[in-house]
């Protein structure tokens, strides 16, 4: 059973190769901040890493947060490592071209491709993300 983290009304593990995040709401700029920070620290532990987001609980980003996460992704990347995939489950419409401007946004700042999909199923997330994620371990070993 993963040891899930409190987030504000969010909630984060580390569970295998998998960075797991729920969200419910509005993601604050400290939030993003201290989420950026635990999913570095479970890279520099294993670059065999990929995240899992759950938005079926609700999510929004505020101007504020995502030029924080713009930022912060940029900042945080200093070493050159690649990106870590990323599967979105239950996202809205919405939600998705949300998060498809912030990553176009990251990938423009910071020159870097993101491997970003959307989901319904977490067993399609799943068969898609998890390649990724031994791949990225092993073309970036520690």
């Amino acid at each position: 059973m993963p040891a899930w983290q409190p987030l504000g009304n969010h909630r984060f593990c580390v569970e295998g190769m998998l960075f797991l995040l729920e969200t419910a709401g509005e993601l604050t700029p400290a939030e993003a901040a201290r989420l950026i920070q635990a999913m570095t620290e479970a890279d520099k532990r294993s670059p065999a890493i990929g995240i899992l987001v759950d938005v079926a609980g609700g999510f929004s980003l505020p101007a504020e947060t995502r030029r924080a996460i713009a930022r912060l992704s940029v900042e945080g990347n200093s070493a050159g490592r690649p990106t870590i995939p990323m599967a979105i489950l239950g996202a809205s419409l919405p939600v998705r071209a949300l998060v498809t401007l912030l990553i176009n946004a990251v990938q423009l700042v910071g020159r870097q491709r993101n491997d970003l999909r959307f989901f319904t199923q977490r067993d399609e997330a799943l068969t898609w993300l998890m390649p990724l994620a031994r791949k990225r371990g092993e073309d970036f070993p520690l």
